[in-house]
């Protein structure tokens, strides 16, 4: 289990390091101006299927992250849940977007600390309030592959602030 998590460190590093290189690239126009960082928390629900070794549990997910441009973004997220806790690092893709609502898929790979590690994907939506303020809602899968094979689902409904 020391490894899966040593793997998801090194590539949330690996992708930060990436970010700051592709972002310098970006060009702003005068009809777009890009808030790079963002942050977010929102309540969850964990519904773990197939023998994950945990009970659905309710929980907390926070976020951070960096946007490339504005159809790619680089998160880093954790999960902390009644009896389990999870770390991953994802990518963002806004494959559509509106004046406020702004539908996005999600792939990585998550970490269930002490229960599996594997790659994982969602998708959701934000709704923008203002141009700082977000709600955000997300439904998320991760495929373990670490201890036979079995799924763990995530939803949540949060807020997110980018400057």
């Amino acid at each position: 289990m020391k490894t899966s998590a040593l793997a998801t460190f090194a590539l949330a590093v690996s992708l930060a390091f990436c970010a700051r290189g592709d972002a310098a690239d970006f060009e702003e126009g005068d009809y777009f101006e890009l808030d790079r960082w963002f942050v977010g928390a929102a309540p969850a629900l964990v519904l773990p299927e197939g023998g994950a070794g945990f009970n659905h549990a309710g929980g907390a997910t926070l976020r951070g992250g960096y946007y490339l441009n504005e159809f790619w973004a680089l998160e880093l997220a954790g999960t902390l849940a009644e009896n389990r806790q999870a770390a991953s690092a994802e990518i963002l893709w806004h494959w559509w977007g509106y004046e406020r609502l702004d539908p996005f898929f999600t792939f990585g790979f998550t970490d269930w600390f002490a229960t599996d590690f594997g790659p994982s994907g969602g998708l959701g939506t934000f709704y923008h309030i203002d141009d700082h303020w977000s709600l955000r809602f997300d439904v998320a899968t991760t495929l373990g592959v670490s201890d036979g094979c079995d799924m763990i689902y995530l939803f949540s409904v949060g807020i997110q602030r980018s400057w």
